[in-house]
């Protein structure tokens, strides 16, 4: 599975996807027959793309305007945690990959919440025995640990 798609716990009926390259959401469910059915989907900003055309080939690379969208997500029974990333594509900053602004969905698509993180990381996930705490990851691999509040 990539690290933008997450099954809801408990669950195998519903799942989140958000994109890498531009930002959309969707919430899908899956019914008996096995037919996807979106939930809800959000479209905050679509990539764009060029041709390039070379001598012996041709190839599509993401335009220079598209922006990065979700870089990972992360999901209890109540919530999805999406750490939402924002700069350019060919933006050449080196802290590219990593972000410190989590926004938070139910599973019905309703914005709950944005979190700002004290730290920027390049992952996250979420304690799946209480759905307590919220973990992010930094580049050099340092594990953080943040308490998530009932709210």
């Amino acid at each position: 599975m990539d690290n933008r798609v997450a099954y809801r716990p408990g669950s195998f009926h519903e799942f989140a996807c958000f994109s890498g390259k531009g930002a959309v959401i969707q919430i899908i469910s899956v019914d008996k027959n096995y037919r996807l059915k979106k939930k809800y989907q959000k479209v905050y900003y679509l990539p764009t793309f060029n041709l390039l055309v070379g001598p012996n080939s041709k190839k599509i690379v993401a335009g220079k305007d598209s922006k990065k969208g979700f870089r990972n997500i992360a999901v209890s029974d109540k919530n999805i945690f999406a750490l939402y990333s924002g700069p350019l594509l060919n933006d050449s900053d080196e802290n590219f990959n990593i972000s410190d602004i989590v926004l938070v969905y139910d599973w019905e698509g309703n914005p709950v919440n944005r979190i700002k993180l004290d730290r920027k990381v390049n992952t996250i996930a979420i304690d799946r025995e209480n759905f307590t705490h919220l973990y992010g990851m930094m580049d050099s691999n340092k594990l953080i640990k943040y308490v998530l509040s009932e709210n």
